[in-house]
């Protein structure tokens, strides 16, 4: 890190970006960042949305990709609920002093939380605005036409899925992890009030399996 940071020069800011890992999950074999010295890197932003908006903007991207059979996007959707849930469990009780959680959901709808996370994070207040929407992986994977940051319906997606029948499956099936509904009605009781409901009417009549 030292020679990559002299090519960039003082007070350049690095970032790491990942997807579906956890701090805890590096080891020796397989460092997270590569060749770098984990000790060199001063934290470990972790960013988490709530659980319906989540995995309904996840299994819309699989959607979208025609290689995928439903067979396949189930299998992936269900081992990323299961890192989903080792995310919050991690958050709540595991993360150390270097570890930033930050929330999709709050930093999105309140300045207040965008201003302390910055503080946390040793970065200055400067409002940029939303600005445009980024193409990277396509653009938004619901609303393929916005062009501002600011129409996008982000805390809406579960809304907007709610009648898809793998999203539904999907939730059936997430009611029934206990682990999951556990942290979720410790940090998002409204989403696990949701799976509460699905979990009490997801029986179909026995007549149909004969």
């Amino acid at each position: 890190m030292a020679t990559t940071g002299a090519k960039a020069g003082d007070g350049a800011l690095f970032l790491f970006s990942y997807e579906d890992h956890l701090p805890d999950e590096a080891d020796e074999e397989k460092p997270v960042s590569g060749p770098f010295n984990i000790a060199l890197i001063d934290r470990n932003v972790l960013i988490y949305r709530s659980f319906l908006n989540w995995i309904a903007s996840l299994t819309r991207k699989l959607q979208l990709n025609q290689t995928y059979t439903v067979a396949r996007r189930a299998g992936v959707l269900m081992r990323a609920v299961d890192t989903y849930r080792r995310l919050l469990e991690f958050i709540e009780g595991n993360r150390g002093p270097k570890d930033v959680a930050i929330c999709y959901d709050r930093w999105t709808a309140e300045e207040q939380h965008r201003a302390e996370l910055l503080v946390q994070l040793g970065l200055p207040q400067r409002d940029t605005s939303l600005g445009v929407v980024q193409a990277y992986g396509g653009g938004s994977s619901f609303q393929k036409t916005a062009n501002d940051a600011s129409e996008l319906e982000t805390d809406q997606r579960w809304k907007q899925m709610a009648e898809d029948r793998e999203y539904q499956a999907l939730l059936t099936l997430s009611a029934q992890d206990r682990a999951l509904t556990n942290v979720l009605e410790r940090m998002f009781p409204k989403d696990r009030e949701i799976l509460g409901r699905i979990a009490a009417n997801s029986m179909f009549p026995r007549e149909v399996l004969t």
